[in-house]
């Protein structure tokens, strides 16, 4: 009677390509939410009559909800000031600044480079060739 051992390793089985797939989706996640505030801000510097308000500032946060991450302003104000809101055209002359749409289509725009990008250096860590 013959006995036959087989070994069978790679990052497939040893965890490797799971662990770096989730860094990959985390750090792709951290990255197009750094470049979303960092656009916001921005725009606003740039489109705000005046300064922005300490208060617009300060309540800028982006924070982790489960796979996704998420940018927001809760002031009161906000609706005003992006043009949404019930006190702008046609009851005044404001029509917004229109900075979260704009912010929304430059991230969309740039998203899946940015994937691109990280994609290659996990794919190498997780076992993955990418052609």
């Amino acid at each position: 009677m013959s006995t036959v051992k087989v070994k069978i390793s790679g990052p497939f089985l040893d965890g490797r390509t799971e662990t770096e797939l989730a860094r990959f989706r985390d750090d792709v996640l951290k990255t197009i939410a750094r470049d979303a505030e960092s656009t916001l801000r921005g725009l606003a510097a740039r489109n705000f009559k005046t300064h922005p308000s300490g208060r617009w500032e300060s309540e800028l946060a982006t924070t982790r909800r489960e796979n996704s991450m998420v940018l927001q302003n809760p002031v009161i104000y906000n609706a005003w000031l992006e043009g949404e809101g019930s006190r702008n055209f046609p009851k005044t002359r404001f029509r917004g600044y229109r900075i979260w749409r704009k912010t929304y289509q430059l991230v969309k725009a740039s998203a899946q480079s940015v994937a691109d990008e990280k994609l290659k250096k996990y794919a190498d860590r997780a076992g993955i060739e990418i052609r």
